[in-house]
């Protein structure tokens, strides 16, 4: 049914769909596999590939009699907006920032503390989704946990700035929580236990460094619409 194979099975002229979106852009031919969104896909001949291909179980004909209006009802721009709706309403200014956060983590742990070093107090917001190189042995962690570690490193005696980083579904990486919330105390309280933060995140073990330092968040919602990044600047 994957790639609007679901049309052909469709007994209807007019069908309506609302997404949760996990995509970038709110494609709806990659939300969930794109099952109500006709997929039309040309691929040169190749003899190699041509064995993984394999018919389609919708009727084509079928696919062509379904009107289908899509309605995209949840996706980061809103969780986003719904954080600094919540912001206001605790009197905070608030800052959402459209950038999608996406490529190498540690580049986007820097550039994230680089802009809240100049930026004005209160909660700012980003979205997206980062990407961590993983060693051969992966230890406990996620995106969202070396994320918040990384960026922990920066403020180590910085005392106005805290930063949350969590997948919106409740699961990062191969751990059973959301991601981490840090502060000047992350890195401090590690060092004091023995641990090397670089070397931790070299061997992708965020997670158990942040358990023993008390900074994983953990909370479940089972709606996946990417990961959030939420800092919060005092003064």
């Amino acid at each position: 049914i994957k790639g609007g194979g679901l049309l052909g099975w469709l007994k209807c002229t007019e069908s309506t769909q609302l997404l949760l979106s996990d995509v970038k852009g709110d494609k709806a031919e990659f939300i969930g596999s794109g099952l109500l969104v006709k997929s039309v896909v040309h691929l040169e001949p190749d003899e190699y590939l041509s064995k993984f291909l394999v018919p389609s179980g919708a009727d084509e004909d079928q696919t062509h009699d379904t009107d289908v209006e899509t309605f995209i009802i949840g996706n980061i721009n809103l969780a986003k907006q719904a954080v600094g709706d919540a912001a206001r309403a605790e009197n905070l200014n608030s800052f959402v920032y459209e950038e999608f956060l996406e490529g190498d983590v540690y580049l986007i742990a820097k550039k994230l503390f680089l802009q809240l070093v100049d930026a004005e107090p209160g909660i700012h917001v980003w979205g997206g989704e980062p990407t961590v190189r993983l060693p051969e042995k992966p230890g406990i962690g996620g995106r969202n946990q070396t994320l918040a570690l990384a960026f922990a490193q920066y403020i180590g005696d910085i005392p106005d700035l805290h930063l949350l980083s969590a997948g919106t579904d409740g699961v990062d990486g191969n751990s059973n929580c959301a991601g981490a919330v840090v502060s000047m105390f992350t890195s401090q309280k590690a060092k004091k236990m023995g641990f090397d933060i670089e070397e931790e995140l070299t061997k992708a073990n965020a997670g158990v460094l942040l358990m023993a330092t008390d900074d994983l968040v953990n909370a479940v919602s089972n709606t996946n619409v990417m990961d959030i990044v939420i800092a919060y600047k005092s003064h």
